[in-house]
């Protein structure tokens, strides 16, 4: 999914709870690389960003939407975020 406030690419590899972060202006760059958490399944079916709440959205494949701070990469890790949305 395209994340606009860093004007980065982010991936998700489904099974093996990793993440890759590319510069949409350079794709040709090392991507930055990130482990993540979902659910009890940990996988990573999709991912989008809301450009309203400022927030990544992933799902695992099940019903579950999980929800990311935009910035997680940075740690080396994505986790879901304690406050859920309304």
């Amino acid at each position: 999914t395209y994340c606009p406030i860093h004007n980065k690419l982010i991936q998700i590899i489904w099974k093996n709870a990793h993440g890759y972060v590319y510069d949409a202006d350079n794709i040709t760059a090392p991507p930055i690389e990130f482990r993540y958490t979902t659910t009890k399944r940990n996988e990573g079916w999709g991912i989008t960003y809301d450009t309203d709440r400022n927030e990544l959205i992933v799902t695992d494949g099940s019903a579950n939407l999980i929800f990311w701070d935009p910035n997680c990469y940075n740690d080396g890790e994505c986790t879901p975020k304690e406050d859920k949305p309304p």
